[in-house]
């Protein structure tokens, strides 16, 4: 089943987050601090067609993820914090 969710190409500011490498090969990383005793993130990654490719949650204040899987293009990050702020950012995928 493949969820479309439509997103605009707006990035809004992230507080406290830091997306690196970008561009990246196979690992991004997340900085964050809303997992230092604030609870935890949601992220939602969607490719240019607004269909999310992969979710998963930032439990640590660092994260690194695996996104070898996904075809060399440009992505969306929605990132869902535990007090339910939602940020975007894009990001490329070599």
């Amino acid at each position: 089943c493949v969820r479309e969710e439509p997103i605009g190409t707006e990035e809004r500011p992230f507080k406290g987050m830091l997306i690196y490498p970008n561009p990246f090969d196979h690992l991004i990383n997340i900085g964050h601090t809303q997992a230092k005793g604030e609870g935890k993130a949601e992220v939602q990654v969607f490719n240019q067609s607004g269909q999310s490719v992969i979710s998963f949650t930032l439990s640590d204040d660092t994260h690194q993820q695996n996104l070898q899987f996904l075809p060399s293009g440009i992505y969306y990050l929605k990132i869902i914090s535990d007090n339910r702020e939602v940020t975007y950012k894009k990001v490329i995928k070599k």
